[in-house]
This record gives C-alpha cells, structure tokens and sequence, in this order.
C-alpha cells in the first residue's frame, strides 16, 4: 500500500516503513545533479538614519524612501 497513512499497519510493519523512508530521504534530497544557477541578489546597503530625524516617523520615511528606490531601480 503507498497511502501516506496507513492505519491497518502493525507497530513493526509502520517502523520499518518509517526506516526505509528515513534512509531514502537524503538520497531524494542530494539526486538532483541539475542544480538551477541563480545569479546572486545585489547587497543592499543600509544606513543609519540621521541623529536629526523626527523621531521613529522620520526614520521610517527614510527607510521606506530608500526600499521604494531600491525597487524602482531593481524595475527598472
């Protein structure tokens, strides 16, 4: 039977089920010899925000201004 849940299994039989899948997981893991090449993100830089700000509104104006450049250039 290849149910996920098998309720009719004795103790023994579930176990040894669970084994062999156990041993079978990193070779379903690591068989994939295609690996996509993703190119990496651009790093971001962050910066501290002004010590004249308006408080935490400021800062988080500045930070969204800065994020919604940063997707505007990503866009293009």
């Amino acid at each position: 039977m290849d149910r996920i849940f098998d309720l009719t299994a004795t103790p023994h039989q579930a176990f040894m089920r669970g084994f062999w899948r156990g041993l079978a997981a990193p070779l379903a893991v690591f068989s994939m010899h295609n690996i996509p090449d993703w190119a990496q993100p651009p790093v971001l830089e962050v910066r501290n925000p002004a010590k004249g700000s308006a408080g935490l509104a400021g800062d988080f104006r500045r930070v969204g201004d800065c994020l919604r450049a940063a997707v505007d250039r990503y866009h293009g």
